[in-house]
């Protein structure tokens, strides 16, 4: 199996599973750029659906 393919396989994963997330280098991109960008976005998804989640 390829990279692009299990990484296909961690996606579909991880959607099944609300509040979980997974970022870094290994994911998406290399350097420190690119794994911030990735943690700000896996943070921001589970905030936003902490946030969906709570009644208003």
């Amino acid at each position: 199996m390829g990279h692009a393919a299990r990484l296909a396989r961690i996606a579909e994963g991880v959607a099944a599973l609300a509040g979980l997330e997974v970022c870094g280098a290994g994911y998406e991109g290399v350097g420190i750029a690119a794994c911030v960008a990735t943690g700000s976005a896996a943070a921001r998804r589970v905030l936003g659906g902490a946030r969906a989640a709570v009644p208003g």
